[in-house]
């Protein structure tokens, strides 16, 4: 008989986790912001400059995004629903401006962040991460820290001075696939949500 321990569970627990998954595949996604094409050349040339004195590998521009909700490894039959945020998800566009970076010393994480933090983004990752958890799905609790990976095993904390921020206008967010590859991750996009424009067409501005 094969033994399993307590933190694996046992068979039979495994056995009726799929079945209430409907399927046992799994596949890791997150929601996130993703930069127009001019945003993400200019944070990539940050990253490129402060990868002079930190070292590490410069994040590839086709990768650069910004992190609202990491939902994990979430079973197939339950991506349909995540397809399709409620009518209440409902969140305006905003801009973002990133003007600090930083160095996480413990996972060689160079990032770039906002030094204030939009409310339209701090209210859309608490409505997000609330309606995820109401589908089951387990989030981490840590506090919400917006960050951009610029770089990553970076073994040095030689920062580069910020020369100005980079102002990045948000009008979506977007449910992304992540894959493992001998680069490192590759994205998917696979579903796109607009946020509501603050001047709709026709609408008076006074």
């Amino acid at each position: 008989m094969t033994s399993m321990s307590a933190e694996n569970g046992t068979a039979l627990e495994l056995v009726g986790r799929a079945a209430l998954d409907g399927d046992a595949d799994r596949e890791r996604l997150f929601f996130a912001l993703w930069p127009a094409r001019q945003t993400a050349m200019a944070l990539h040339a940050l990253a490129c400059r402060q990868a002079v004195g930190a070292g590490g590998r410069v994040t590839r521009m086709d990768s650069i995004h910004l992190t609202v909700a990491f939902l994990g490894d979430v079973p197939v039959g339950r991506i349909e629903a995540l397809r399709s945020p409620p009518a209440d998800l409902d969140a305006p566009a905003f801009t973002m401006a990133l003007d600090q970076v930083g160095h996480w010393v413990r996972n060689g994480i160079v990032w770039a962040g906002p030094s204030k933090v939009p409310e339209a983004l701090a209210a859309l990752h608490t409505r997000l991460s609330d309606w995820v958890q109401s589908q089951g799905i387990a989030l981490d609790t840590r506090p919400f820290r917006p960050h951009v990976t610029l770089l990553r095993k970076a073994a040095r904390g030689e920062l580069a001075e910020f020369r100005a921020p980079i102002e990045w206008q948000v009008t979506e967010y977007v449910l992304v696939r992540s894959g493992r590859r001998a680069d490192g991750s590759r994205y998917e996009t696979i579903a796109r949500f607009p946020l509501r424009s603050l001047n709709p067409a026709g609408a008076d501005p006074s």
